[in-house]
């Protein structure tokens, strides 16, 4: 999805807080003729009509499905505004799968019971068309979570925002140390990007080139995000005032590889577009190595209006 031309504000999940803890979730699914789709959850933001559903849907590539939500009085509701938004994921999701969120607006809060998936396999022309049979996914035992609204008149950054590493930070001979960690929303959006501010350094004894697609997140769902962006990174030690526009919107992609040499230190911001809101990170991945990560912590301090 484009960026939207609107503040910033970065939402904070907090593992011990119930009203953001996206862990606590129940993921439900489905499938029928070869569709699949599995409802990670469900979720709204404060003063926001919206209801949001984050779901995964794994169909041939000839096949587009719709996903419809039925509360408890029975009415139907439709995907609204742009349709189902696609997440950012990793090269190696299948041709066809993708996750999705799906954004609804009912007149007055509603009670989800099930949502119903609807899939056509397109044909050569549209009369070609085949629709397949409906399924439903049961979401009453799905909780809705809610997040914090995102104003349009200021933004809020989240500093000292800390992934705390529990395993080994050193793979193919690069030291990764995580400094900052911001999640930056974009109003009436239904997703984020993630932020990663870090330090690499070379401890082998030749040169590597990295980019910013070795590089993933992933989160409680086992989902993988990869990272498309990547700009340099003198952060703020203290990290009391640190961040601006150049961060949220690094500019270096795949084409401009970074090349370390040995004993060579550099910060970098890695971004990770196109994240859901639900998405808790619990581990970063460079070249198919793995860093574990524990309890996410933050503190909020409000930005310049």
């Amino acid at each position: 999805m484009k960026f939207k031309s609107v503040c910033l504000i970065v939402i904070v999940i907090i593992a011990s807080c119930a009203i953001v803890s996206a862990s606590n979730t129940i993921s439900s699914g489905g499938n029928n003729e070869g569709v699949n789709a599995t409802v990670f959850g469900i979720f709204n933001v404060q003063g926001d009509i919206a209801t949001y559903v984050d779901i995964f849907i794994d169909e041939n590539a000839s096949v587009s499905s719709q996903v419809k939500i039925v509360d408890t009085d029975g009415v139907i509701h439709e995907v609204s505004g742009s349709g189902m938004n696609e997440l950012g994921g990793d090269k190696y999701i299948p041709v066809g799968a993708g996750r999705y969120i799906c954004p609804y607006y009912p007149e007055n809060p509603i009670k989800i019971k099930y949502a119903t998936v609807e899939s056509t396999v397109r044909g050569e022309y549209a009369r070609y068309n085949k629709e397949l049979t409906p399924f439903l996914i049961n979401l009453s035992e799905v909780p809705s979570i809610t997040f914090p609204s995102v104003e349009d008149s200021y933004a809020v950054y989240s500093l000292n925002y800390s992934l705390n590493a529990t395993s080994n930070t050193t793979i193919h001979n690069i030291s990764i140390i995580p400094y900052r960690f911001y999640q930056i929303a974009y109003k009436n959006d239904g997703d984020i990007r993630w932020v990663l501010g870090m330090r690499l350094e070379n401890i082998g004894a030749n040169p590597q080139s990295i980019k910013p697609s070795d590089f993933k997140f992933e989160d409680q769902y086992g989902w993988k995000y990869e990272a498309n962006m990547w700009s340099p990174y003198n952060f703020n030690e203290e990290g009391s005032t640190f961040f601006n526009y150049d961060l949220a919107h690094p500019t270096d992609s795949d084409k401009n590889p970074i090349n370390i040499l040995p004993g060579e230190m550099l910060r970098v911001a890695l971004r990770f577009g196109e994240v859901s809101m639900l998405s808790i990170p619990s581990a970063l991945e460079y070249m198919n190595g793995s860093i574990k990560m524990g309890n996410v912590t933050s503190k909020i301090v409000p930005g310049p209006e």
